[in-house]
């Protein structure tokens, strides 16, 4: 695994012990499983080529989905064979992201996932959806009121803050509190402590220029029940909460 894939996962399988304990369902791991898979993981970066037996290496290429995603390419025998598994892919460059990398030697077989695959599945371009998320925000500050951005704590919440943050820097929206809520903090954490892994403009902010947009004082992190009631009685902001599909989390107690 890459370095931010190792953290995520163990972030994430952390997060899941806990949810599966308030929700009185058996765990399928422990604590102790967890520290385990750590030890065991192999970290590579990008590009690097390592030998996973006699006769199959193994290189890691930036996927473009989240930070630290592979595209896994597999290299059998002296070149006989070649296979590359790329599941989610992003080919576009992103605020978060640099594009995928699909630059391969050599390639027989390409296993692919198929998510907006069909011809129809014609997505708008950013710029175009940025400009809809401005006039909804403003919109909405204008009506006294507050935006509510449900969120995948990984990759769409830092995407999301990074779009946020340049319209506020712009003056493209008004400057109000932004609050995270849920596990985004710690994925942000972990991603702004993989800056090489980030886009070329977003790690030159970070490195060069100081500007973290993850550390802006706009952003505000929201760790109870009370501070969510507080929010939502209070003057406008925007939210950014998990789940991203509102089916659980804090994002369902602001919606209701």
């Amino acid at each position: 695994a890459t370095k931010p894939t190792r953290d995520l996962m163990t972030m994430l399988q952390i997060d899941y012990l806990d949810v599966a304990h308030k929700e009185g369902k058996t765990l399928p791991y422990e604590q102790k499983d967890i520290r385990e898979s750590v030890l065991h993981t192999i970290v590579l970066n990008y590009g690097e080529v390592t030998d996973i037996s006699p006769d199959i290496r193994l290189t890691f290429h930036n996927a473009g989905h989240i930070v630290g995603s592979t595209i896994p390419h597999l290299h059998i025998g002296e070149g006989i064979y070649n296979i590359a598994f790329a599941q989610d892919i992003k080919f576009a460059r992103s605020n978060l992201l640099d594009p995928a990398n699909c630059r391969f030697p050599r390639l027989e077989t390409l296993f692919i996932e198929s998510t907006y695959g069909k011809p129809q599945d014609i997505l708008p371009p950013r710029a175009e959806c940025e400009k809809m998320l401005r006039n909804i925000v403003n919109d909405t500050i204008k009506k006294n009121g507050k935006v509510l951005i449900p969120v995948l704590a990984v990759g769409r919440a830092q995407e999301i803050l990074v779009v946020l943050e340049n319209l506020m820097k712009t003056k493209e929206i008004p400057t109000i509190p932004i609050y995270t809520d849920g596990m985004i903090r710690e994925a942000s954490a972990i991603t702004t402590a993989h800056p090489e892994f980030l886009s070329k403009n977003l790690r030159e902010r970070i490195f060069h220029a100081g500007q973290n947009p993850f550390l802006s004082e706009q952003m505000k992190h929201v760790a109870s029940n009370e501070e969510r009631e507080l929010i939502v009685q209070g003057d406008p902001a925007i939210i950014v909460a998990t789940s991203g599909m509102l089916n659980g989390g804090p994002s369902v107690q602001y919606f209701k």
